[in-house]
């Protein structure tokens, strides 16, 4: 999950300039509204798996499959995002 939203961190940079960590999901959400509370959640999710060892307890109840099968799903969401990043990107070397 972390290694997903820091893909959609770096081509916010490539896209914006200089971007936060606290800016980017605003930053998203200019292009396309969705994108600010979807992005918010991958941030979320990030952080509680880098830095909460207990999260799998705790939001899953003990469950791997369920986590395993969030995290599938998690990681389809970034690269989705990712990929408009790069269409916006694309599109932006065109003009």
């Amino acid at each position: 999950m972390s290694r997903s939203y820091y893909s959609i961190f770096h081509a916010a940079n490539l896209l914006f300039g200089k971007v936060g960590h606290g800016d980017v999901a605003k930053k998203l959400g200019s292009i396309d509204p969705e994108l600010e509370a979807r992005v918010e959640r991958l941030q979320q999710l990030r952080s509680l798996a880098d830095y909460d060892p207990k999260m799998v307890e705790r939001e899953f109840k003990g469950s791997l499959e369920q986590f395993r099968l969030d995290v599938r799903q998690s990681v389809d969401e970034g690269l989705s995002i990712f990929n408009r990043i790069v269409g916006e990107l694309e599109r932006k070397a065109g003009d």
